[in-house]
């Protein structure tokens, strides 16, 4: 059974790897997905609640668990 997304699904990406957050936006293209990047913790904490404070909570958050700083 196929299931149907509800609504813009928003994605957060965390990689200090600037190819990570653009080849993860080339695959997910054809959803209906926003996807916000950011290159390391310290400004992927901040986009966090950025769009936290915008009601516009991820969905889902893909990080480097082995970032810089």
């Amino acid at each position: 059974m196929e299931r149907k997304m509800s609504g813009r699904k928003i994605i957060l990406v965390i990689d200090d790897e600037k190819e990570i957050p653009e080849l993860i936006k080339l695959y997910l293209s054809d959803l209906n997905v926003e996807i916000y990047s950011a290159y390391d913790g310290v400004e992927g904490v901040k986009l966090y609640k950025e769009l936290m404070m915008k009601k516009k909570k991820p969905d889902l958050v893909v990080m480097d668990l082995n970032l810089s700083g």
